[in-house]
């Protein structure tokens, strides 16, 4: 989450955008190759790369997706009910569908009513046909939201909270 480049999408660093977006993030996706143990085969950033996002922040494979969290992201964006723009640490996650150096982003997630500090995004798991991201800051005490992929409409997403005010940071892993 502490990686400085200004690229977008799938292997788009070059010299011009480097460290022009500090703590932007960025995700290294290696594969485990013979002779030599380990080969890299993309670098990855979000689609809306900004300074302080933390895109990295949390990550989760499974097959052939990829789901990243960026729990500072603040872009103005269209959340899954309604435009949010610049409200700093809502967050966000991205789905990535690929293999080896070709990966492309699916969904840009969003959650429906992020507020500053909610911290979409600082930890995700995905199975199958949904995904899990939490959301630390949310509701003062934090939340997890399930998604149903792909992501069409806010019906399918659920929001689950610890439903005790003196337990902090609920949704994180």
């Amino acid at each position: 989450p502490r990686e400085d480049g200004g690229a977008t999408g799938v292997n788009g660093e070059n010299s011009a955008n480097r460290n022009t977006q500090p703590d932007s993030g960025a995700v290294y996706i290696y594969l485990r190759n013979t002779p030599t143990p380990w080969g890299s085969q993309a670098y990855v950033k979000a689609s809306n790369t900004y300074a302080g996002d933390q895109f990295g922040s949390s990550i989760d494979m499974h097959g052939n997706k990829l789901l990243i969290g960026a729990m500072q992201e603040s872009a103005c964006q269209e959340t899954m009910d309604r435009l949010r723009c610049s409200v700093s640490g809502v967050g966000a996650a991205f789905l990535f569908t690929g293999a080896g150096q070709n990966w492309v982003q699916e969904s840009y997630l969003k959650q429906p009513s992020g507020r500053a500090g909610d911290g979409f995004g600082a930890s995700v798991a995905l199975h199958d046909g949904s995904a899990i991201i939490g959301a630390t800051g949310a509701d003062g005490s934090g939340a997890a939201y399930f998604v149903t992929l792909p992501y069409v409409s806010n019906a399918s997403v659920g929001k689950f909270t610890s439903g005790y005010a003196s337990i902090t940071r609920y949704g994180q892993s």
